[in-house]
């Protein structure tokens, strides 16, 4: 497989950015913060889809890491590699996660995969775990990761059995211990006497229910004869309240009729008061002739009103008249004596003329005066002569208590029919009281049986009602008794329905109990096989590995003779003649030289096909020697068709150069 061109859609920092890839090496240098990494993540990502992870690990994966900057919605790429005699370009569009995947053969122009199977689809068994763990390694380390051990393990058991990547040795042999935790849970948890328990509780509590039915049916012929005595007790309260309330009703008509009767009389009595207030008490004789002589003064008084409105409306005009003829007189005095010489008049004729008009004049106002003052006398002496008369009328109207004379001529034609009334009045009111007296004997009984205030709320059978409550509450609690009883009862039924499901329960169990037995010698059986298994596979496999990783450890290394040991968990361990130590504990730069040759004798291993080593500042920690030699044994020996070295370093450039081995270089600008 090979790597021809990477075309960066939108990832990362990079937007719309090309990189032609060549066979061979490959050197993508870039001073740190110029995406480096972010190539070397879009190439996994293309492979097999960005990591989205839920939970703590959200926000720092790498869908999270290598969303583009500046919010653009497009989040794609593609990537064209050849494998085998063919070409393919691999389109993916991460926003729709790994749907977004398709596999185009550019040969055909079909489409080979597409969806979740992605890189799988061409070449097979071709997982995330394995690409970390053999041809790429990420920044500064080489080591391989935790799911190195369990991908050995079950590919070298396949290679052994099928030559497929079929069977995850780890996986079945995780799955059976888990299976047995679970079948171990369920014998611990199977246990019975719990169930024994509630079941001898359940019967002894149903065992109780046929005291309870022949407690609820004696309470029920309890509350028959109750029921039965309360209604006879109840019939004679009817009755008597019944007989009460006619008692009562006839008491009431009869101190009814009596108040009617008093408050007739009452009426009447205050008529006969008030038409004896009301009449005008005087001799007739009497009263005729004073209402002859009323009359004559009113006549009077009328001719006087007459001849006094004749003599003020002759004295209001007096005064006028007198100006209306001084005025013009005193005018014409006054035109004498300031225009007389303009009509040759002398000055002393002038002045005696106009004195002669003026005292004309003053007499004419003089005579007006004295004839209004006299006419103003007499209008004083008609009224003087009015006021006693009408002194006389009030008088006469106030004796006999009437406000106008009509009132008087009224009173005095009534006297006869008020008279006759009020006779009329005295023999009813006599007539009301007999009627009263005889009401008076038949109302006693009453009166004194229910006293003044009655009603036609009856007080009869106050005994038997007592006795009807007493009765209602006993039956009320009968009720109550036999509530409970019935939700006892339907307690028993639910707990027969529990024991059934319970005995049921606890037969299954046990059955349970014993097929788990029987299923956990099988998984006992299962898991020591497989163990076996691996163990022989290490046997077979084991020592082709470890002559292979110390073979290529040798070769980079400059012929170091360490013997290079995976044990049968895969744990890599250093053997220098003496004990075999962990990896752990040799230098950074051997234990980086270690983990590389495991990752390339892995590689040669699971790939039928050679592969690209993807290396991204894998050397960090190697000095100029190491380095030299690394980079001269890939270039002349290591058998990969194709190496992309990511560096921020030139050191790789020059010793490549020195050497005469061949190489791309291609450079990341710090502006993208």
């Amino acid at each position: 497989m090979k790597i021809k061109h990477l075309d960066i859609t939108h990832f990362g920092k990079f937007h719309d950015r090309q990189i032609e890839l060549a066979p061979g090496i490959n050197i993508i240098y870039g001073q740190n913060e110029t995406g480096k990494s972010t190539v070397h993540s879009f190439i996994g990502c293309m492979l097999f889809g960005a990591e989205k992870l839920r939970g703590r690990g959200a926000g720092k994966d790498t869908y999270s890491r290598f969303q583009p900057w500046g919010g653009s919605g497009a989040y794609a790429g593609s990537m064209t590699f050849t494998y085998g005699d063919s070409t393919y370009r691999i389109i993916r569009d991460f926003q729709k996660d790994n749907m977004g995947s398709v596999v185009i053969d550019e040969n055909t122009a079909e489409i080979v995969a597409e969806g979740p199977a992605g890189i799988a689809g061409i070449i097979p068994g071709f997982t995330r775990e394995k690409y970390r763990n053999t041809i790429s390694a990420g920044q500064v380390s080489v080591q391989t990761d935790d799911s190195f051990a369990s991908g050995m393990r079950s590919y070298l058991a396949n290679l052994s059995m099928s030559a497929s990547d079929a069977v995850d040795i780890d996986n079945a042999l995780q799955y059976l211990k888990k299976e047995r935790s679970k079948v171990n849970a369920r014998i611990s948890a199977a246990k019975t006497g719990e169930e024994e328990k509630q079941i001898q509780s359940l019967r002894n509590e149903i065992a109780a229910e046929k005291e309870l039915r022949d407690k609820m049916a004696a309470l029920d012929q309890d509350r028959e004869q109750m029921e039965k005595k309360a209604a006879g007790l109840q019939s004679q309260y009817d009755q008597a309240v019944r007989e009460d309330q006619k008692s009562r009703a006839a008491a009431i008509r009869l101190i009814q009729e009596n108040n009617d009767i008093a408050t007739q009389y009452r009426e009447k009595k205050a008529a006969l008061t008030r038409a004896a207030s009301e009449r005008i008490h005087a001799d007739p004789g009497t009263l005729q002739a004073e209402m002859s002589e009323y009359r004559q003064r009113q006549q009077r008084i009328t001719d006087l009103k007459y001849r006094l409105a004749g003599a003020q409306a002759e004295m209001d005009g007096s005064a006028f008249r007198a100006l209306a003829f001084s005025l013009p007189v005193a005018a014409l005095a006054l035109f004498i004596w300031l225009l007389g010489k303009n009509v040759g008049i002398q000055e002393s004729a002038r002045q005696i003329l106009a004195l002669i008009v003026l005292g004309a004049a003053a007499l004419i106002f003089i005579i007006s005066i004295f004839s209004a003052l006299k006419k103003r006398h007499r209008v004083q002496k008609l009224e003087a002569e009015m006021v006693p008369l009408e002194r006389s009328q009030q008088a006469l109207l106030h004796k006999y208590g009437v406000s106008t004379y009509r009132e008087l001529e009224e009173g005095a034609a009534n006297m006869v029919s008020d008279s006759r009334q009020e006779q009329i009045l005295r023999r009813e009111l006599a007539q009301l009281r007999d009627r009263y007296n005889s009401l008076q004997e038949p109302l006693r009984p009453y009166l004194e049986k229910y006293g003044e205030s009655l009603s036609l709320e009856s007080d009869a059978g106050e005994e038997q009602l007592k006795e009807i409550e007493r009765l209602r509450e006993e039956i009320g609690d009968n009720l109550k008794q036999c509530s409970q009883i019935e939700w006892q009862l339907e307690q028993i039924g639910e707990q027969s329905r529990q024991l059934e499901i319970l005995e049921d329960r606890l037969l299954e169990k046990k059955q349970t109990k014993n097929e788990d037995l029987d299923d956990l010698l099988a998984l006992d059986l299962g898991i020591r096989t497989i163990q076996d298994i691996t163990t022989h596979i290490h046997g077979t496999f084991g020592a082709d590995l470890n002559e292979e990783v110390s073979r290529l450890f040798g070769l980079i290394s400059d012929g170091s003779h360490a013997r290079i040991m995976l044990d049968n968990e895969f744990r890599i361990l250093v053997d220098d003649g003496g004990r075999p130590v962990p990896v752990s504990q040799v230098s950074t730069g051997t234990e980086d030289q270690i983990y590389f040759a495991v990752r390339l004798a892995v590689s040669r291993i699971y790939f039928e096909e050679s592969m690209p080593l993807i290396l991204d500042d894998s050397f960090a920690f190697y000095d100029d020697q190491r380095l030299e030699r690394t980079l001269r044994w890939l270039g002349e020996r290591s058998g990969f068709p194709q190496i992309l070295l990511f560096t921020c370093h030139h050191r790789e450039a020059e010793i490549l150069s020195r050497a005469g081995i061949p190489f791309t270089f291609h450079q990341l600008e710090t502006a993208t």
